[in-house]
């Protein structure tokens, strides 16, 4: 984008897409086994449970606190000085660091709990959004709060869904994750999203991903004091 015009960016998406759905063919049909009476139980014990309430509420402001860096953090890098392709540069490192935590976390599950590396995941968050919102024209601070991704998203979602299988075991556990999907992705990125939006406007860049940290930080205070500490093995990360 910093030598094509912006009208190119749709039909650069648009290849892409249509490389993924070209890819998605290789992909082998599901064929799941024969189906169980978990419909017919019912969900409420569970999730009358404090411990899965808490966790829903973490998780929703997980996402709540990461829609301002996918909406305006393009915008605010560029407006702070950096280049379009520098501004390419620092996703890629957030999308490498992701990769790396991810095959990082069976050894990482072996040395620490499943509830340490999602609790600690809250407080990284934490400080990448204040790196974003207060130094947003050092370039090396940023590539650090872009590397900060692989806990924002890789241990936190790895964890999260490992969680997911302790609370929700069994026949309940494909109704766990559409739920943790609706509360976190869902309600949480459009709330989150909303609330971005009207305080960029009105307490402006570095006041809105203040912000955005202490929804992760209070994610954080509610996971240390009502979500018990769940000790899960490698197994349940993969």
């Amino acid at each position: 984008l910093d030598r094509l015009p912006m009208s190119a960016l749709p039909w650069m998406v648009l290849a892409m897409l249509l490389l993924a759905a070209l890819s998605s063919l290789a992909i082998p049909e599901y064929r799941p086994g024969a189906p169980g009476d978990a419909a017919h139980d019912s969900i409420w014990p569970i999730l009358k449970q404090r411990r899965v309430v808490a966790f829903f509420a973490a998780c929703f402001l997980m996402m709540a606190s990461q829609s301002a860096i996918f909406i305006f953090y393009s915008i605010y890098m560029v407006d702070s000085g950096h280049s379009k392709t520098m501004v390419g540069v620092l996703w890629s490192i957030g999308v490498i660091a992701e990769i790396a935590i991810f095959l990082s976390l069976p050894r990482l599950n072996a040395r620490f709990s499943t509830f340490q590396l999602f609790s600690f995941s809250f407080a990284m968050t934490a400080l990448r959004y204040l790196l974003v919102g207060w130094f947003p024209a050092s370039l090396t601070l940023q590539i650090l709060a872009q590397s900060i991704h692989a806990f924002t998203f890789g241990t936190w979602h790895a964890t999260a869904m490992a969680m997911l299988h302790q609370l929700f075991p069994g026949k309940f556990s494909t109704r766990g994750q559409a739920l943790y999907t609706s509360f976190s992705f869902g309600v949480g990125g459009a709330i989150g999203g909303v609330g971005a939006g009207l305080s960029w406007g009105t307490i402006g860049p570095a006041g809105t991903f203040t912000l955005m940290s202490l929804f992760a930080a209070t994610g954080w205070a509610i996971s240390a004091r009502f979500v018990a500490p769940a000790n899960l093995s490698a197994a349940d990360l993969k």
